[in-house]
């Protein structure tokens, strides 16, 4: 082959560097590859015949924060170790069916239907609610003058019925308040 021993000693030293780098990260890959098999064993005892878990009891049971938890999870249903497993939209429930998941999505479609329609009659509400605060402040606002300009028992009449329409006012805004909670999506 007619190389220099250097040569020779520098080419096999780099091939043992290769080698042994390639051994290391298989190494790596394969612990790594047996310690989420031991959680999915973890898990799988921890949720039994169950067709739901929250991750929260996975999390307790097996010891590990909700982050792992939830990265193993993605990871193996990702990589079908979980045939029919879906996470739910918050990443807080495992569905390990299809047929749970479906009901999963079915319940949300609904609770965002009633939240939708709960929105809309908020703000008809709140139209509602504006107008009759307009129609009530002007009753207020001719009271007001009323009250100004009398004397004795008429303007005692007429303060109690300020007192009420105040009152009436405060419910009023009670009302635009929680419209607009709901509106908000807070509600």
């Amino acid at each position: 082959f007619g190389a220099s021993p250097r040569i020779m000693m520098a080419i096999s030293s780099a091939f043992s560097a290769v080698l042994s780098g390639a051994g290391f990260y298989l190494g790596v890959q394969g612990t790594k590859r047996y310690q989420r098999i031991e959680r999915l064993k973890s898990y799988l005892s921890a949720i039994g015949n169950k067709e739901y878990c929250n991750v929260s009891e996975l999390c307790e049971k097996i010891g590990k924060s909700s982050k792992t938890v939830v990265k193993d999870l993605e990871y193996m249903i990702r990589k079908n170790w979980f045939k029919q497993g879906h996470l739910d939209q918050q990443k807080t429930c495992l569905m390990l069916t299809d047929q749970m998941y479906t009901q999963y999505r079915q319940i949300e479609q609904q609770r965002a239907l009633e939240q939708k329609e709960a929105k809309e009659q908020a703000e008809k509400d709140l139209y509602h609610y504006r107008e009759q605060l307009t129609e009530t402040l002007k009753v207020y606002n001719e009271l007001q003058r009323e009250y100004e300009n009398s004397t004795g028992p008429k303007q005692t009449t007429v303060y109690r019925k300020l007192i009420g329409i105040n009152q009436t006012i405060r419910n009023i805004e009670k009302q635009i308040d929680k419209a607009t909670f709901i509106i908000d999506g807070a509600g």
